[in-house]
């Protein structure tokens, strides 16, 4: 049996690690992803659930929604992103503030010496893409504060809400994106038949296609035998659900997932041991 004092760090351990769960990605996370050969689009709009005006389904970061996300200027915006980086048009940084570890304001102090006790914060992403190509114009009206500068265009975008209240980037977090991404998994016909699955109607009525939302990025298949050639398969109840070995496109996004859950979970056992000593006799 565990000593009290190892049962205390355990259960630290296990509420730091769901608060990493919950805690939205951080923007260098995001920029180093993008950075080492991820592709743009696949990485917004798994972290991403806001940028600036543009949605993406921030609503389908918990539970399955009661009405379809909005989405399609999203997707526009990452698939233009996603030419650009292609060619190796599109640039992504972070800019820095520093933050004192104590009260929390920000300091704009540019002396090494006196920044000894403060952190950084990465709390603006910077986008620069060419500003004389095929939809750089449509890329710039869709980012609402973009300026040109010659031949290019820049956009600093502030993470939450800057001063003048205005939203942001908003990131997902890592439990953020697992919901999104469960919208993926095709249900068996029996639980939709009896009511098991909660169904979502367009605005013609019709029941709403959640690969729709997805575009293909993530998809989970089922059946109640093994199937013939899973790339992963977990048996629940009755069913199997599975990443078909064949489907690329999902098996990236699942190592992505993987990769921003290690990143996350990582930190959360950085916790210092505590010592606890029994008052009793």
């Amino acid at each position: 049996m565990l000593p009290p004092c190892r049962w205390f760090h355990l259960y630290l351990l296990r509420q730091a690690f769901a608060t990493q769960l919950m805690r939205p990605i951080d923007i260098l996370t995001i920029q180093h992803l993008i950075i080492s050969g991820w592709d743009v689009d696949r990485v917004f709009k798994l972290t991403i659930q806001s940028f600036d005006d543009v949605h993406n389904a921030p609503n389908a970061a918990g539970p399955i929604p009661d009405r379809v996300p909005e989405f399609e200027d999203f997707f526009e915006m990452t698939h233009i992103m996603r030419e650009f980086q292609l060619r190796g048009a599109l640039h992504i940084g972070s800019s820095v503030v520093k933050v004192n570890n104590g009260s929390g304001d920000y300091t704009d102090k540019k002396d090494e010496e006196s920044l000894s006790d403060f952190k950084h914060k990465f709390n603006s992403m910077r986008l620069i893409f060419p500003s004389d190509e095929k939809d750089s114009k449509k890329l710039a009206d869709l980012l609402v504060g973009t300026k040109r500068s010659g031949k290019r265009y820049v956009l600093d975008i502030d993470l939450g809400f800057n001063k003048d209240a205005e939203m942001g980037l908003m990131p997902r977090s890592v439990l953020g994106c697992m919901y999104y991404l469960s919208l993926g998994i095709i249900p068996p016909i029996q639980d939709i038949s009896m009511g098991n699955i909660p169904l979502v109607k367009d605005k013609d009525g019709k029941i709403y296609n959640w690969q729709e939302l997805l575009g293909g990025l993530f998809t989970v298949s089922s059946s109640q035998s093994y199937p013939s050639n899973p790339f992963v398969a977990v048996k629940y109840r009755d069913h199997w659900y599975y990443i078909d070995n064949n489907d690329i496109c999902t098996k990236r996004t699942f190592v992505l997932l993987q990769q921003l859950y290690s990143l996350q979970s990582s930190e959360a056992k950085t916790l210092p041991t505590l010592l606890t000593i029994p008052l009793g006799g």
